[in-house]
């Protein structure tokens, strides 16, 4: 066993036992390589990464490879959920050295920490090859190495200058031309992106939502409909269980990459549900909600978190546990000749994949109840009657390997999920489980220190990062949102103030991603990607609490931040959707809604069925002291008051006025 088996990340014990002497990120490592002189091998990966298990198998179980590795580097294994801050320096080099990025990441690296080689999955012969050249280097001409090293640094920190020039003004052509060009990369045949692989993306998706929601477009509604329902007929949802895998690996979302991730899932719950309030498709609903259910049966621990992944290998073989083969389907079809079990998946000669089955639905929910003439209650019984007995069949096999480790950032998106998902259905369960979410989260993640990033085995560590505050303030503006509490929005002002401090900036009004100054870099993380950055998150919570709780000082710094970025919208949109949300409301407009009295429940639920998107909602059904309902009770009545950028219009009696008053000012 090497230094790894005292770790809390259950990817890092899965390296414990390699020949490889493996050390976390720690004093003792980082002293041990200055006082050795060795180069630093830097590897970072996550539990549920396949070509991460591949380079294990092949390298750092192999002896000879450890015998390398320990004799001329001090080897350093790093989570990359864990540690995401030190993900982002080592991944900035490694794109800054071969314009791509991946993981495995593994970085060499001078004995001071500074990057000076890098790349992906290395094969066995490749990786020793390159760590001899590197050893010897390194003993015969180590100033040449460290001039590289200098270079290379410059240009890390150059990565995370932003443009200097802020952008004064967002106008709507901004918005249309970043559009326009977003437009011209979208895949029209298979919806996403017109390229191969394929990331769900939810956060484009959920933009786009909100860009209709301003202006009507039936190019964008077709392209998102196409797109919601490709991904969730083909492969990379699982039909039978529920959930999403990470991305698929073609242009068809066909073959995926079968690991199933807690964040891309709490955000395409989120998506799915937006979708079917905007589109009312019963389809949609069903996904989100047999998502979450996977969620829980998979995911959830008894403290009423989640954890983080499952696996995309079980017996050693990428998606055995979620593929079919051609005996096991026919033997199906022949237990459950009453289920029609092919007439449901594309099981025909040809559609198999390195010669198994991944299921695919032959048609959407709506075709199917059609082509049988069947009410939609009888749909339902049906697809659920096929979906436990494949069910039933595949529990019996080995499962994937489970990260058991729960993510403040990434659990605060599931609460936000769930609530998104109760003002889509009203569904009161809904709304318990994301309070319930939420308050234990806020329990198990506290620490005497402050908020935690990571917790398992029934104990939080490390120090939170900006998006575990980001997303943690968001939630708790969600559950204000859904539940009328004042609590979780008072908590949300504490973290925004802790927030400010932590990470502050007074060179920019960016914030810093972590508290930790030791790294050979700081970073900014700006560009949205599958998780939006936490920067952007930030300026949005900026706003949204800004305006409901009246400190200007907010509202003024969510404009700045967006405005240090606005330029990239622009030029590429797909990479800065979620700071759209914010140029969206500076440059058509924006509405807050408050909801004051006793039938202020009932009311919120009467916006909410109306199918209306875009609106920052909060209401309150007894007296409040909070900013946003202060001096607005009035006995007896329940008003409404419809603001602009916090200037508020005279208070109304019921929501058919506030549309009107909506409709005027359009």
């Amino acid at each position: 066993m090497n230094r790894l088996t005292h770790s809390s990340s259950p990817y890092l014990l899965q390296h414990q036992g390699n020949p490889v002497h493996w050390q976390p990120w720690d004093e003792q490592a980082l002293a041990a390589a200055k006082a050795e002189n060795k180069l630093m091998i830097i590897s970072i990966g996550y539990s549920a990464c396949h070509w991460c298990h591949v380079m294990e198998h092949e390298s750092f179980e192999d002896e000879e490879v450890a015998r390398l590795m320990n004799e001329h580097f001090v080897s350093i294994k790093i989570d990359r959920e864990e540690r995401p801050d030190i993900d982002q320096v080592y991944m900035s080099a490694v794109q800054l050295m071969t314009g791509r990025g991946g993981w495995p990441l593994n970085c060499i690296a001078l004995p001071d920490g500074r990057p000076i080689y890098g790349g992906t999955y290395f094969s066995k012969t490749q990786w020793i090859e390159v760590l001899t050249q590197l050893s010897e280097l390194y003993a015969k001409d180590a100033g040449r190495m460290r001039e590289y090293a200098d270079k290379l640094e410059e240009g890390m920190k150059q990565a995370e200058i932003i443009a200097p020039e802020p952008m004064e003004s967002f106008p709507q052509a901004l918005m249309q031309t970043a559009l326009g060009q977003w437009k011209g990369r979208m895949d029209t045949v298979h919806g996403g992106p017109n390229k191969a692989p394929k990331f769900p993306l939810p956060n484009n998706y959920r933009f786009l939502l909100s860009q209709l929601a301003k202006e009507v477009s039936d190019d964008l509604e077709k392209h998102i409909r196409l797109t919601l329902d490709r991904m969730c007929l083909s492969g990379i949802y699982d039909q039978i269980g529920g959930g999403f895998a990470r991305y698929s690996t073609d242009a068809e979302w066909k073959v995926p990459h079968f690991e199933k991730m807690l964040y891309d899932n709490a955000q395409l719950i989120g998506l799915y549900a937006e979708a079917y309030r905007m589109f009312g498709e019963s389809m949609y609903r069903r996904v989100a909600e047999e998502t979450l259910g996977w969620s829980l049966r998979e995911l959830r621990d008894a403290s009423g978190l989640f954890y983080s992944a499952l696996d995309a290998d079980s017996e050693g073989e990428e998606g055995l546990f979620y593929t079919w083969s051609a005996e096991e389907i026919q033997s199906l079809i022949a237990d459950h000749q009453d289920l029609d079990i092919d007439r449901w998946f594309l099981l025909d000669e040809g559609e198999e994949w390195e010669g198994r089955f991944i299921l695919q639905r032959r048609g959407s929910d709506q075709q199917v109840q059609k082509s049988r003439s069947w009410t939609e209650d009888g749909f339902h019984e049906r697809w659920t009657a096929v979906r436990e007995a494949l069910l039933a069949q595949r529990e019996k096999r080995i499962r994937p390997g489970l990260d058991f480790k729960v993510l403040c950032s990434w659990n605060a998106q599931m609460v936000s999920a769930l609530c998104s998902l109760y003002e889509a259905t009203l569904d009161p369960g809904h709304r318990a489980l994301a309070q319930q979410t939420f308050h234990a989260l806020v329990e198990q993640m506290r620490t005497k220190e402050g908020l935690a990033h990571s917790w398992a085995k029934g104990s939080p560590y490390g120090s939170a990062m900006l998006d575990d505050h980001a997303f943690l303030i968001r939630a708790a503006l969600d559950v204000h949102r859904i539940s009328g509490e004042e609590a979780p929005f008072l908590q949300a002002v504490d973290w925004m103030e802790e927030a400010s401090r932590l990470f502050h900036d007074p060179e920019s009004p960016l914030l810093w991603y972590s508290t930790d100054e030791d790294l050979v870099v700081r970073t900014k993380e700006n560009e949205d990607n599958v998780i939006p950055a936490s920067n952007s998150t930030m300026a949005r919570n900026y706003r949204d609490l800004g305006l409901l709780s009246g400190k200007a000082e907010w509202i003024a710094r969510a404009r700045a931040m967006t405005a240090a970025v606005a330029e990239r919208f622009g030029g590429y949109p797909e990479s800065y959707s979620n700071w759209g949300f914010l140029l969206n409301d500076y440059s058509y407009g924006s509405n807050e809604l408050v909801i004051v009295g006793p039938d202020a429940e009932a009311k919120y639920r009467e916006v909410l069925s109306s199918g209306t998107a875009g609106l920052l909602l909060s209401w309150t059904d007894r007296p409040s002291d909070l900013p946003a309902f202060v001096h607005r009770w009035k006995e007896g009545s329940t008003l409404f008051y419809l603001c602009e950028e916090g200037a508020c219009q005279m208070p109304v009696s019921s929501w058919a006025e506030v549309k009107q008053m909506m409709a005027k000012a359009q």
